[in-house]
């Protein structure tokens, strides 16, 4: 049985991989929450739970710390995805239309492509590979 690592372990994975920081049978629930010292966590794992928080519930959610903004603003710039409050709104509204599940199959070809991008860089390597 794996334990539960102490808070300083969960914060200087973190620090690497936020994902990390949850155990292996959170995601097989459909939405948990983790706290670590002073801040909880939240881990959607379906349609259903992202809905809940990123529309139906956005206010109570959309805060982001320092550390998520430091962590991810390297990676997706200062995206809707970090962003909260009017910022939010405001980009929500724009991005909408563009996301909207009809509109799926316009970004399968470029989804297809991407993955067989990787199996050919993955193709013929050995070992394990860290994904």
């Amino acid at each position: 049985m794996q334990t539960e690592p102490w808070p300083w372990t969960r914060l200087r994975l973190a620090r690497a991989n936020t994902v990390a920081i949850w155990e292996e049978s959170a995601f097989t629930l459909e939405f948990s929450h983790e706290r670590v010292f002073t801040r909880t966590t939240f881990l959607c794992n379906s349609p259903e739970s992202v809905q809940f928080a990123f529309n139906l519930k956005n206010a109570s959610f959309e805060r982001k710390g320092p550390q998520t903004r430091h962590a991810l603003e390297p990676l997706i710039g200062d995206s809707l995805f970090i962003s909260d409050g009017e910022t939010w709104r405001q980009r929500r509204r724009i991005v909408a239309p563009i996301l909207h599940a009809s509109r799926l199959g316009e970004f399968a070809k470029v989804m297809v492509e991407t993955a067989d991008e990787l199996r050919a860089r993955w193709t013929g390597q050995t070992g394990e590979i860290d994904v």
